[in-house]
């Protein structure tokens, strides 16, 4: 078996732009400025917001509360790719045929070896695997949607080796079975996690989308879980300096929990000084945190982020 790979997104950094603004909006890219921490109670900061977690968590317990106990709850994706689909700058729309989730096993497809049974975690927590042929893979890692360029043909599997990977998950970093793919006419491999996973859809309307209170919040990229198991270090890309400064924000974070996940609210604390909307801000991004204490161990519950319904990825 080949050694483990990791799963690996990419993200397009923006660039500095210079706005005129009287509080900062959330940045969206991450930047080199180290930022301070936020603190904040465990309840929710309004009847809204309150509302808001308890509606996710209702709308978490109506769709997966039929779950295994073991499930392994994805929060990343289920692919990966070894090599650079621009190094021969991919006159075949190679890259666009995977980002459509157009790939195709070829009827003479080669399978080499069998995927392991069983996925771990990095505290070395075990959980049994029932292991997907490539076929069966394939559409539980991509979502296959027309190209918009016509001209773009599916790409073709040859061959299906087993391997494993690791992949995100609600209690952190798993290492899980895999196949490696190899393409027809390309020298890049795809890595496709090979263990039937749940992957969520949004358990209740994103709070990010509702008017005159999503624009006070802003979505986690990840959280810590302190040795205690209910101390939640909760990271956003957020403002890079704190709310005391022109164009600063503080974050806190607050949750509602019952005995199947817990949901957390992100709010966003900007600027209010006299001189605001007589700066100009730059939307570069740094990594925040914000820091809330459960009243019980997190005890391998999935967090829920009430920003976007969807559990966040435990680091």
């Amino acid at each position: 078996m080949r050694r483990p790979r990791a799963l690996v997104s990419c993200a397009v950094p923006l660039l500095a732009l210079l706005c005129a603004c009287s509080t900062a909006p959330a940045p969206e890219a991450p930047g080199d400025a180290a930022a301070p921490t936020s603190s904040s109670p465990t309840s929710s900061s309004s009847p809204a917001l309150d509302a808001a977690a308890r509606a996710l968590l209702a709308g978490w317990a109506t769709a997966h509360g039929g779950d295994a106990p073991d499930s392994v709850i994805a929060t990343g994706p289920l692919t990966s790719q070894d090599g650079d689909w621009t190094s021969d700058a991919d006159p075949d729309g190679h890259k666009l045929a995977y980002v459509d989730g157009l790939v195709d096993l070829s009827p003479q497809l080669t399978v080499t070896g069998v995927p392991g049974d069983t996925v771990q975690w990095a505290d070395g927590s075990t959980a049994a695997a029932r292991t997907l042929p490539p076929a069966a893979a394939l559409p539980q890692a991509l979502v296959r949607r027309p190209s918009p360029d016509v001209s773009v043909a599916p790409l073709v599997v040859l061959a299906a080796t087993a391997t494993s990977t690791q992949v995100s998950t609600t209690r952190g970093p798993a290492t899980v079975p895999a196949w490696e793919l190899t393409l027809q006419d390309s020298a890049v491999r795809i890595v496709v996690v090979a263990a039937t996973v749940v992957v969520a859809a949004p358990a209740a309307p994103p709070l990010r989308d509702v008017p005159d209170v999503g624009q006070d919040t802003t979505w986690a990229t990840a959280v810590d879980v302190g040795e205690d198991g209910r101390t939640l270090t909760v990271h956003v890309i957020g403002a890079q300096e704190a709310a005391s400064e022109p164009c600063g924000e503080d974050y806190s974070v607050s949750t509602v929990a019952d005995d199947a996940a817990v949901a957390i609210v992100v709010v966003r604390h900007p600027y209010r000084g006299p001189d605001s909307g007589t700066f100009a801000c730059t939307l570069v991004g740094a990594d925040r945190e914000a820091v809330t204490v459960l009243d019980t161990d997190l005890a391998g519950r999935p967090v829920l982020d009430v920003a976007t319904g969807l559990p966040v990825a435990v680091v």
